[in-house]
């Protein structure tokens, strides 16, 4: 998944057997250098938040996300944190995405008509980073 600034390209590579989430430079000068690790729990799916500055991923029933802070020609990854737990893999994908606004996330939904829809996401996230779980 290319990032919206089109500098990183996040991608879900296998490591000694088990997926995970990596990021690295469009262009990489250094010969696999750049290569960052975001994950090492078995994670994948990456999606970039639109305005890259945060990126989505699924590891196994949750959605999580870490920060990424670009600097010069270099990515800083912040902590993982958890999101939101999905209900088992019946009726759904591993795929979604955060709408331009970062209002709404959709999960892909397999054999229904319409996806879901969890509004108010950039909400909810703002309450995940400070610490704020109580509503």
């Amino acid at each position: 998944m290319l990032s919206p600034d089109g500098r990183w390209i996040a991608t879900t590579l296998s490591d000694n057997g088990r997926n995970d989430v990596f990021v690295r430079a469009f262009a990489p000068t250094d010969n696999g250098a750049s290569l960052r690790r975001v994950t090492s729990t078995g994670c994948g799916t990456p999606v970039w938040m639109p305005d890259g500055t945060q990126l989505y991923f699924r590891c196994g029933s949750k959605i999580a996300f870490a920060t990424v802070t670009t600097r010069g020609n270099g990515l800083d990854v912040g902590t993982v944190k958890d999101v939101a737990t999905l209900p088992p893999r019946e009726g759904y994908s591993t795929a979604f995405s955060v709408a331009s606004d970062g209002w709404v996330l959709l999960l892909h939904m397999t054999g229904r008509d319409h996806p879901a829809v969890i509004c108010n996401w950039s909400e909810v996230l703002r309450r995940i980073e400070q610490g704020d779980l109580s509503r």
